[in-house]
């Protein structure tokens, strides 16, 4: 009997120890760097002064570069970045020694210099990143881990995969698991409980990495919640509208979309079969992390027949096997049903993105199967706040943000805890 217990003992040891170094063999975690440190009490003055409402208790950060490796869409390894924050309780905080904390994962929108990624942008002042930290760490106690997208950051020699269903979900995966194996391999008392959310091109990220966790179980990470914003997740529908209309409003975004497609699929989307000079032998330069939107812009034309070629627009249209259609279509992200909670937040008025690409996805989704699944209008929410011509795209954002992180809130402490 004591032979067959200690035999008994051997194999769970081995197996236990064989899946313990199996799971630590797959961390893609490469390094992180501490680089500040930001008190309670200083969060709290800065919202204060702000006239930003808080509840009892503000946190503090500590913010982290995490470098990790990830793919992209040709299975190559590349060497990612992101910035991630944690909590600091503050003092008078009840119960502060057994505080665990959930993590949102938010992506960021569209940017063109590399200067403008998160891990660059980590301490408090005007930019695009504080404000997140302030409403997801500082105001609600979640850790926040924010990918800096393969292409910027530390991947700033790699050209950008702008809404590559494979590369985007890859490089937020994981950063995800990174930044999760960081803190629990340092004593930082982080749940694996995540929260998805991002606004724009991060909208369409939120979607893509929300799809990929749900396909990979086995990664256990349980996502809670997932809520993109103002993003666009039927890119086939949003391609023919671009092509039917004479007008870009914001032509960046189109070259952008062009650029990484002939990129990431050279042999099938051909950018001189598609785009006409001088735009084609410019896009290159324009998109390689120096120039900003506005020089963009003056670089590329608001004419959607003189940048695209008109024989190769015209068979986009009438054509379903078009090679950039096809591919527009397999980088979708609105092609499932989720099995978790799902708020599609998207303003009416949204001058770039159309509601009802929003609507149309939504609707789709809940074919699908989809069990738990709203659209959200932030200019309803906030309709005391909104004038008649609603909210353009850049003026959502904010709105947006404020509706993912209270329903996050309040799925973790409870309807009316939030403000």
């Amino acid at each position: 009997m004591k032979r067959a217990f200690l035999f008994f003992l051997m194999v769970f040891i081995f197996f236990y120890g064989c899946n313990n170094d199996t799971r630590e063999s797959k961390s893609n975690l490469i390094s992180a760097q501490e680089l500040i440190t930001v008190p309670p009490n200083t969060m709290k003055n800065i919202l204060d002064s702000k006239h930003i409402p808080h509840g009892e208790y503000v946190f503090g950060y500590k913010a982290y570069k995490i470098l990790y490796e990830t793919t992209d869409d040709a299975g190559n390894k590349v060497t990612a970045s992101g910035l991630l924050t944690v909590p600091v309780p503050p003092d008078n905080l009840k119960g502060k020694e057994y505080y665990s904390f959930p993590v949102v994962l938010n992506h960021h929108g569209t940017i063109f210099l590399d200067n403008e990624a998160p891990s660059y942008n980590f301490s408090p002042g005007e930019n695009s990143t504080f404000p997140v930290i302030s409403l997801f760490t500082g105001i609600y106690g979640f850790a926040t881990a924010m990918p800096d997208y393969i292409g910027y950051g530390a991947s700033k020699e790699h050209y950008h995969p702008y809404l590559i269903y494979n590369s985007t979900a890859n490089a937020s995966v994981d950063m995800l698991k990174a930044s999760i194996d960081f803190c629990e391999k340092n004593g930082i008392p982080i749940r694996r409980d995540a929260f998805l959310t991002g606004y724009s091109e991060g909208g369409y990220a939120t979607m893509a990495t929300a799809k990929k966790l749900q396909e990979h179980p086995e990664i256990l990470i349980n996502v809670k919640a997932v809520a993109p914003l103002d993003g666009v997740y039927d890119l086939e529908t949003m391609g023919l509208g671009i092509a039917t209309k004479p007008t870009m409003i914001y032509p960046a975004f189109i070259g952008f979309l062009v650029y990484s497609y002939t990129e990431t699929y050279p042999k099938d989307v051909v950018r001189n079969h598609l785009v006409q000079e001088p735009y084609a032998s410019r896009l290159p330069s324009l998109f390689d992390g120096n120039h900003s939107g506005t020089e963009i812009n003056a670089n590329l034309t608001t004419d959607t027949n003189a940048f695209f070629n008109g024989a190769y627009l015209l068979d986009f249209v009438s054509n379903s096997e078009n090679p950039f259609r096809k591919k527009l279509k397999e980088n979708s992200t609105d092609n499932w049903a989720p099995l978790f909670p799902v708020r599609i937040v998207h303003c009416e008025h949204d001058n770039i993105i159309p509601y009802m690409l929003a609507f149309s996805s939504y609707n789709k989704m809940v074919a699908l199967g989809g069990k738990d699944i709203q659209i959200v209008d932030p200019e309803d929410v906030f309709s005391g706040l909104v004038d008649n011509d609603g909210w353009n795209h850049q003026e959502c954002a904010p709105y947006a943000y404020q509706i993912a992180a209270k329903w996050f809130c309040e799925l973790v402490h409870g309807a009316g805890k939030c403000k």
